[in-house]
């Protein structure tokens, strides 16, 4: 299990995932960047609550606006079989998943 937060700082995290892992990330207004092996097995679900961008190349799936109001996104999908977790949140930060 993995637990990261900031309030205005950039995260890089470049990592592999045990099957049953979870990744947990949180930002106010920093940017996210996490790299995986594209043979990750997890369930994705990452969000940006009033701005910020999702760039996503571990899978063809785009990013949704997920309010009417605010330039919020937010992106959902499962990698292989889906067996670990990674949780991702920003107020306005950038969020980009690579691949290794």
């Amino acid at each position: 299990e993995l637990e990261l937060s900031t309030v205005g700082g950039q995260l890089e995290i470049s990592t592999e995932l045990n099957p049953q892992a979870q990744i947990d990330i949180s930002s106010v207004g920093g940017g996210i960047e996490l790299i995986l092996p594209a043979s990750t097995s997890a369930r994705f679900t990452i969000n940006t609550q009033v701005g910020g961008d999702i760039s996503n190349e571990l899978s063809d799936d785009e990013p949704e606006r997920s309010n009417r109001y605010v330039p919020s996104r937010e992106l959902n999908f499962v990698l292989n079989d889906g067996n670990g977790g990674v949780d991702i949140s920003t107020v306005t930060g950038d969020i980009d998943l690579r691949s290794k």
